[in-house]
């Protein structure tokens, strides 16, 4: 028997979980407008300044632990468990890269950043992951009611 998951992500989990998905792939369409017009091209057509990063290898990483977090997001929408699970990971990861960067910041160049995203993503992971252990527990205790009950007429 599985356990029931209606409800999986609600309020404000749910509102993050689609908030990631969505930056994620404007970040993409962005990226990839970049990529194929050039940043000067399209500054001139866009008519903003466009910033380009430096890509380092820290960059990259961040990238490819956000577009998990993105796919991961879409797998929870879906009631998918192990998506969770891995949405949970991803979460914490980009804590970490965040983090990390922001006090980067503070010891190269002396400049406070405060990493709001840190606080969405601890958020997120903390509230999922109590949701998963829900989860689990109930799933664990229909099985055990399950199998004592089994026998008896």
């Amino acid at each position: 028997m599985e356990a029931d998951n209606r409800g999986f992500v609600t309020g404000w989990s749910l509102w993050l979980t689609w908030i990631f998905i969505v930056f994620s792939v404007l970040g993409l369409v962005a990226a990839g407008l970049v990529v194929l017009v050039g940043p000067q091209a399209l500054a001139n057509a866009l008519g903003i300044a466009v910033f380009v990063p430096d890509l380092t290898v820290g960059w990259a990483i961040e990238q490819l632990v956000g577009l998990a977090l993105a796919t991961t997001c879409v797998g929870v929408l879906l009631r998918e468990l192990s998506w969770a699970k891995l949405a949970v990971a991803c979460a914490w990861l980009m804590v970490l890269i965040e983090s990390a960067r922001s006090l980067y910041a503070l010891f190269s160049s002396r400049a406070l950043v405060v990493p709001f995203g840190v606080v969405l993503y601890a958020g997120f992971a903390m509230k999922l992951g109590r949701t998963l252990r829900e989860q689990q527990r109930r799933a664990d205790k229909e099985r055990r009611l399950g199998r004592s009950g089994a026998g008896q007429v």
